[in-house]
């Protein structure tokens, strides 16, 4: 079975051609978090939301994806997860398919006044086949 969490930051980053840049600065996505204010990009976080599921020859797994923006670039964070959202619940492929989750919220980081907008979707993956 593949990795859910490797599944999903790999749908994020055939993704990237359609995320925003921010002065030049290409965004990226991965697992870390951003922990200071010195963020000049888009990051995309993706992380575990959750345990797990495994039935037969399928796992579901629930994902959170954060879009992380530089100070001051609230909306852009909520246009990027919404953007984001929409394309990777169209997405499908061999062994995988993507459902819904929680709805975009969005907020402050309080540590280090980044703007964040997050959303959950499951993703289900199938059995590869030899």
């Amino acid at each position: 079975m593949p990795n859910p969490l490797q599944t999903a930051l790999a749908m994020a980053r055939a993704d990237a051609a359609n995320q925003a840049t921010v002065d030049g600065h290409a965004p990226t996505q991965d697992a870390w978090f951003p922990t200071d204010a010195s963020l000049d990009h888009v990051h995309i976080q993706v992380a575990w939301d959750g345990s797990p599921s495994d039935a037969d020859n399928r796992e579901n797994a629930t994902l959170r994806f954060t879009v992380w923006t530089p100070l001051g670039m609230v909306n852009l964070g909520i246009d990027e997860a919404e953007g984001l959202r929409a394309r990777l619940l169209n997405a499908s492929g061999e062994f995988f398919r993507v459902d819904r989750g929680a709805g975009r919220i969005h907020g402050t980081d309080p540590d280090t006044g980044l703007s964040f907008c997050s959303f959950s979707l499951t993703v289900v993956l199938h059995a590869l086949t030899p």
